[in-house]
């Protein structure tokens, strides 16, 4: 065990009566905020050129990410919840995993089987691309969600704690076709039968309207046959609908709970999108599926 281990592990798996019988999630351990990444969708592309999402590099010297480029989803969650570690003095532990592999995902959320107790909540950022159904692209193919899921279920270290799943999988049907040599830029609500979450203290949040939508002005990062990259513009990259939207939304309701706030979140992103272009009607707004069993500020006092 190394000395962070040794400083953070709490192995007691009890719950103080009060807590547990508390309205809201009582937080007395730092969030784990664990990143998947995946930048580059698995499809063809145009001439030799590529389509990438926008990336930002980390400039919080204190953050274990510090200096690491990263998808601007990635950065702009990371920087808005390193803000309000300021206000409750518990910083997040910050957790990156590039190109993720299926082994990858199951090594390291089996790893929270010994060491959730370390944690007193959890948000899983997944950032990537949608394949057939509701599956999200991963570096050696796909994955359902429910993966996620079943996955940690069953561990009781994360028992009665709090886990958000914050979902940006891109629908490449959505991209346009100048970057790419598939899909249509017709944007229409998509209809996909999902099972709901069936255990406890879950929430999820699934957008998959594409990053690029709102970067439509930037020129998209490429790469040439040879693998030189071409040098994106000057202008800052903006993030996704629904991480504008999610940010937005819980500094405005920062007491309210995060449930409370999805119908919130869910018009901001409408708002964001018409505002980019006022002609569509049929926006595929996010999903949202919960089990919370109570109330989490995730934006105003997350810890005691």
């Amino acid at each position: 065990m190394d000395k962070e281990d040794d400083i953070l592990a709490d192995h007691s798996q009890a719950i103080p009566e009060e807590d547990f019988k508390s309205d809201t999630y009582v937080l007395r351990k730092p969030c784990l905020v664990m990143f998947f990444s995946r930048t580059v969708p698995n499809m063809q592309y145009e001439k030799g050129k590529r389509y990438e999402k926008k990336t930002i590099t980390i400039e919080d010297g204190s953050s274990t990410l510090a200096n690491e480029e990263v998808d601007v989803d990635i950065g702009t969650i990371h920087d808005f919840l390193s803000g309000i570690s300021r206000q409750t003095k518990m910083k997040p532990v910050f957790k990156l995993i590039r190109n993720p592999t299926l082994e990858n995902i199951d090594d390291k959320l089996g790893e929270l089987k010994d060491k959730g107790h370390k944690y007193g909540s959890f948000i899983f950022v997944i950032c990537s691309y949608l394949d057939k159904g509701d599956e999200i692209e991963i570096y050696n193919g796909s994955v359902s969600i429910d993966h996620f899921f079943d996955k940690i279920k069953s561990f009781e270290s994360m028992a009665a704690k709090p886990k958000l799943f914050l979902i940006q999988a891109d629908d490449k049907k959505l991209i346009p076709t100048a970057s790419i040599t598939k899909g249509s830029t017709t944007f229409v609500t998509n209809v996909v039968t999902k099972k709901i979450p069936t255990d406890a203290d879950k929430i999820v949040i699934f957008s998959t309207i594409p990053q690029v939508v709102v970067n439509r002005q930037l020129p998209a990062k490429q790469h040439t046959e040879s693998g030189q990259s071409v040098s994106q513009s000057s202008e800052e990259p903006k993030s996704s609908l629904l991480i504008q939207a999610f940010i937005d939304v819980l500094r405005t309701n920062a007491n309210m709970d995060l449930l409370s706030n999805t119908p919130f979140i869910n018009g901001k992103v409408v708002e964001l999108f018409r505002e980019l272009d006022p002609t569509k009607v049929d926006i595929p707004v996010p999903l949202v599926t919960s089990t919370l069993t109570k109330q989490w500020l995730l934006g105003g006092s997350l810890h005691v």
